[in-house]
């Protein structure tokens, strides 16, 4: 019997010692800020199992059936999840800039301008560009369908649609943004939507919470210590990123299949990453939620309550 207890235990400690948390991000621009965990720059405490998503469907898979324990995701993906009942936290956001209306026409100033016009966006309907895109139309009463056509297809096809004259206009995350502009002829910048949405809401500082770091309930009440780790972890690697653009855009331009250094250096300059802790900055992404629920209620299932944010300790 004193046999089987030691060993039990001794099973149990094995356990508990090489335990260890997933965490999911996608082979995209938020991974420059991951770049140093997913280089080995960056060594967290323990280990840590860190994988690509390709898809939205495939994190929402990854999530939903346990998979992952923590996830970078859209934060109005991550809030439909949430809506859907998904036990998940938003921690933080990390991603404040990164959507632009790119074409090869100067007669667009503003979104209301596409009216009549074709305009694609990556993915599909409750992605965070469709979902902006789709507030800014109701704003101006541009009916979806009939006074403007959204379409969609991934990021790559859309740079080379454009690039071939078949399309005029996207709206892009970077570093697509830089892509179409270094691969299409008289491609530009046409609106930095993160402008326009500090114009109609009024806020002193023009971003959006695009990307945040998300963890699942169970993880989180029953790995506190691991979390923690992960999240100083990240947040070394953000740092790290700003000390070593050259590493990291070297390291992401690998991962996407040798996406070109220089465009990813140059998408750098058109982002902003920070890493802000949902608590800290939860009145602004409450804002965001309650904008888009006023022009769409089901944009992403209603405004979260406050079990959605992750506050600290004492949560």
């Amino acid at each position: 019997m004193k046999k089987f207890v030691i060993t039990f235990l001794l099973i149990i400690l094995s356990i508990i010692t090489f335990s260890k948390g997933v965490f999911i991000n996608p082979a995209g621009p938020t991974l420059l800020p991951a770049a140093g965990l997913f280089s080995g720059e960056i060594k967290p405490t323990n280990d840590f199992e860190l994988k690509i998503w390709k898809t939205p469907d495939e994190a929402i898979a990854m999530l939903v059936s346990g998979q992952a324990d923590l996830a970078l995701l859209p934060v109005s993906l991550g809030a439909t999840l949430y809506n859907k009942k998904v036990p998940l936290k938003l921690v933080a956001v990390s991603t404040w800039k990164a959507f632009y209306l790119v074409g090869t026409s100067d007669d667009i100033k503003s979104l209301k301008d596409l009216k009549g016009k074709e305009v694609y966006t990556p993915f599909g309907p409750g992605q965070t560009g469709d979902v902006i895109m789709r507030y800014f139309f109701k704003k101006y009463g541009l009916e979806i369908g009939k006074d403007v056509f959204v379409k969609y297809a991934n990021n790559p096809e859309i740079v080379a649609l454009l690039s071939s004259g078949k399309i005029n206009y996207a709206l892009l995350p970077e570093p697509f943004v830089s892509l179409s502009l270094f691969k299409v002829k008289d491609s530009k910048i046409l609106i930095d939507i993160q402008s326009e949405w500090a114009k109609e809401t009024g806020l002193k500082k023009e971003r959006i919470p695009i990307s945040g770091i998300f963890v699942r309930n169970e993880f989180l009440e029953n790995n506190p210590e691991l979390f923690k780790d992960f999240i100083e972890s990240y947040k070394k690697s953000l740092n790290w990123l700003f000390e070593n653009e050259n590493k990291a855009t070297e390291y992401v331009s690998e991962v996407m299949g040798n996406f070109p250094v220089k465009v990813l250096q140059d998408a750098l300059k058109n982002s902003h990453f920070e890493f802000i802790y949902a608590a800290d900055c939860r009145d602004e992404i409450e804002l965001y939620f309650k904008e888009l629920s006023k022009v769409d209620p089901e944009a992403v299932g209603g405004v979260p309550n406050e079990d959605f944010f992750y506050l600290g300790d004492d949560d």
